[in-house]
């Protein structure tokens, strides 16, 4: 019988296995470590926080039509007041993971500080497009365990399920966000039982002559540690 046929070559210039950024002559240090990661996109844009500060647009992954798991892209704020420039990045990415240091109660606080709120990234998320997942992320000190966020009009395709809030130790594969989402509503009533044991700890404390920080006192902690 005749020799099988050859195997096509990668595009030129492109990585071990044909799906990495081109080779230009125009390099940058960015599309050079995006090939070495083995990713497709690699994106980063100044945000408002402090100077420096950068959001990032990542994407990679094989086509299924070329046994790979299929294309993926996640955004991720940093540190950062909402970016209209970062939703436009954004746009139509898997999942976008984004900082909400305080509630919509303390929005002032959140602009004075340069961070955003719940509400805030939650519409990041809405204005990326139905398909994005948020997962919240950093949150204050002043929420040490978790913090219960109701979900927007438009975000994670209007689930009306409780959007992601992350926690100490969680790990979660990207195509399983979702399956996460669907669990929300019991962790966060895990990390609310806690936190309803623990107060009544303190209170146990205080009687016995333990001393608790006032708000001035654990803003000022929280200074600290920034």
């Amino acid at each position: 019988p005749p020799p099988p046929p050859p195997i096509p070559p990668p595009p030129p210039g492109s990585g071990a296995n044909g799906y990495f950024l081109p080779r230009r002559a125009d390099d940058t240090p960015a599309k050079k470590l995006a090939r070495r990661a083995g990713l497709s996109r690699f994106e980063a844009l100044p945000v408002r926080h402090c100077p420096e500060a950068a959001a990032v647009v990542l994407g990679g992954g094989a086509p299924v039509s070329h046994g790979g798991r299929g294309a993926w892209q996640i955004a991720y704020s940093g540190d950062c007041r909402p970016s209209v420039e970062l939703a436009r990045l954004a746009r139509g990415v898997d999942v976008l993971i984004h900082e909400a240091t305080f509630d919509d109660s303390l929005a002032d606080h959140a602009l004075r500080k340069r961070h955003s709120t719940t509400g805030e990234a939650l519409r990041m998320a809405s204005r990326c497009g139905e398909r994005t997942q948020a997962v919240l992320t950093h949150f204050s000190q002043r929420y040490p365990r978790g913090v219960g966020v109701e979900s927007v009009d438009g975000e994670g395709g209007g689930t009306g399920l409780p959007p992601v809030t992350a926690f100490d130790g969680m790990r979660c594969r990207l195509d399983e966000v979702g399956v996460l989402r669907e669990c929300m509503g019991g962790v966060n009533e895990m990390f609310a039982r806690y936190e309803r044991a623990r107060d009544e700890e303190v209170d146990e404390d205080d009687v016995a002559g333990a001393v608790t920080l006032e708000p001035e006192a654990e803003e000022a902690a929280e200074e600290e540690v920034r």
